[in-house]
């Protein structure tokens, strides 16, 4: 993978932002990183005793908090608070589009090459452990399903990407099949 690449496709991406009134501002760290030569993503288990989403894989990330400078310093400090990746050691490519869900939130999601080997330091309030996802899962039609759900009255496209025992899906889901495609497919 070419993380220049990455960048020059999300510099000239015609961003979504959503501006529905609401929702609650928060940000994802998408940490790229080459393992063996090859592409992954890094994502975490949440563990069941957070406030939000508990249980479910997803990417670094929370609520904009008053302090924070923007998007991208939601993304690394609420990295460096749940998997100890320090906030210099994320190598900002770019963002990709904003995604909405259903419990309330706006997120902008942060994508970045970080190191790797890495020594993280994992919170286990908030993260059970990491999961290392190659970027070929994602182009992958068997790991690969889309449905459509009804919640509070309306109807929802949900993606779903299995990876061994794991469910990715939701708004991790939908964030890594736009990136996917923004930096795979042709155009």
């Amino acid at each position: 993978m070419d993380f220049d690449l990455v960048a020059q496709r999300l510099a000239g991406l015609a961003r979504r932002v959503s501006n529905s009134d609401g929702l609650r501002p928060a940000a994802v760290l998408v940490p790229l990183f080459l393992k063996d030569n090859a592409p992954h993503l890094l994502m975490v288990k949440r563990s069941g005793s957070v406030e939000h989403h508990k249980n479910q894989i997803a990417f670094p990330g929370g609520i904009c908090e008053p302090d924070d400078q923007g998007p991208e310093d939601t993304a690394r400090r609420e990295a460096e608070e749940e998997i100890g990746l320090q906030r210099e050691h994320a190598r900002v490519l770019g963002l990709s589009h904003d995604t909405e869900t259903i419990t309330g939130f706006r997120i902008t999601p942060v994508v970045a090459h970080i190191p790797w080997p890495y020594d993280f330091q994992l919170c286990p309030a908030e993260v059970e452990y990491l999961i290392e996802v190659p970027w070929r899962l994602f182009g992958n039609p068997a790991a690969h399903r889309s449905e459509q759900v009804e919640a509070e009255g309306r109807a929802y496209r949900v993606d779903f990407y299995q990876f061994g025992e794991h469910l990715i899906w939701g708004a991790t889901a939908r964030i890594t099949r736009q990136l996917y495609e923004l930096v795979e497919l042709p155009g």
